[in-house]
């Protein structure tokens, strides 16, 4: 396993813990705004490993406000991070799977999974508009992508998670504020990442093997718990 990031502390704690369960996990500080970023990490994966088996685009940055609040570089640093981010680490991992040969017992050359969000699918802030943009552009990447790489057997999917309790959360919310919203979700609470990672795996494995160019949305059933306000004070009168 190859992992990344722009921290090196984070990244490599990471590491140890994937080490400590019996893993193997080396390290590329890369970011990956920077198309070459793409290039290295897949030459990494690729030298220590022999070949890319899967690929896991979650790349995240976001600076929360009204976009016409926003600082520019705010804005950009988003999109470059979250949107292009991914497409460099997916156009730089698929010129390496389109080499490789196909497994048979796989029926593939590679598997692709994109974390996108529900964010880009529905409005849930007036707070993340570039973040939300973004997101939704990489769910419609995944779907391209899927049509483009059909023949050489590449599967390429999308998660979309729901509200997730991971640090980069907590930059903008309070745990008392966690614990009473989260309350209020369908699913009476967040998500955790396990329930994601556990998502990742399923699509990068053999049980996925017919599946490519599908959107997995993993949010405790809250973006169809959604109701217009009429229709919910129907249902609650009735």
């Amino acid at each position: 396993m190859v992992l990344n990031d722009i921290v090196a502390q984070t990244v490599e704690e990471t590491a140890a813990q994937v080490r400590e369960l019996g893993g193997c996990a080396s390290v590329v500080l890369a970011d990956v705004s920077d198309e070459r970023s793409g290039t290295i990490m897949v030459a990494h994966a690729t030298e220590q490993y022999g070949r890319l088996d899967c690929v896991v685009a979650n790349a995240a940055s976001s600076e929360r406000g009204p976009l016409v609040e926003q600082d520019a570089s705010d804005t950009l640093r988003t999109i470059e991070v979250v949107q292009l981010g991914v497409l460099h680490t997916l156009k730089a991992a698929a010129k390496a799977m389109q080499r490789q040969p196909v497994v048979d017992a796989r029926e593939s050359r590679g598997r692709m999974v994109i974390v996108s969000s529900i964010m880009g699918n529905i409005v849930l802030s007036h707070k993340a508009a570039a973040y939300s943009m973004s997101k939704a552009a990489i769910r419609h990447l995944g779907a391209c992508l899927a049509s483009e790489l059909i023949a050489d057997r590449i599967n390429v999917n999308t998660i979309c998670p729901g509200w997730i309790d991971t640090p980069g959360e907590r930059k903008f919310t309070t745990e008392a504020d966690m614990q009473r919203l989260g309350r209020q979700l369908p699913w009476g609470r967040l998500g955790k990442p396990s329930e994601i990672g556990k998502a990742v795996v399923f699509l990068c494995s053999d049980d996925a093997t017919f599946i490519t160019g599908s959107t997995l949305v993993v949010d405790g059933g809250e973006t169809v718990s959604m109701r217009l306000p009429c229709f919910a004070s129907a249902h609650g009168s009735a």
